[in-house]
């Protein structure tokens, strides 16, 4: 330190530059890891891709994800498996499943040959 020199204000703004970093210090230790994080990045999930996407992003950006490849792939696959399920609920209701059906169709083809 300077103060064994003489120089007395010259200690007294370094103590005071001391305090200041420390406070600093206290400060950023008191604050949550996290809220940096969040700040930073807020992003969303695309509910049927599952791509990131910033929420400070603008509409047009938005709109050119959801006309994207991947977005639109996504889509048409989804849609297709809702209708693979919509036919598996209906083959239930009438109490056929792809076994019985598969049978039935046999039997047909070696009454064709007949």
């Amino acid at each position: 330190c300077v103060c064994p020199q003489g120089r007395i204000s010259e200690c007294a703004l370094f103590h005071q530059e001391i305090a200041t970093y420390k406070d600093e210090i206290e400060r950023i230790k008191a604050t949550p890891f996290d809220s940096y994080i969040r700040k930073e990045t807020q992003l969303r999930v695309c509910n049927v891709c599952g791509a990131m996407q910033s929420l400070a992003d603008s509409m047009s950006r938005f709109e050119s994800h959801v006309t994207g490849k991947q977005h639109m792939g996504y889509e048409k696959i989804r849609a297709y498996l809702a209708e693979i399920r919509k036919r598996q609920e209906e083959r239930k209701k009438d109490g056929v499943n792809g076994d019985e059906a598969k049978r039935a169709s046999e039997g047909d083809r070696e009454r064709d040959r007949e």
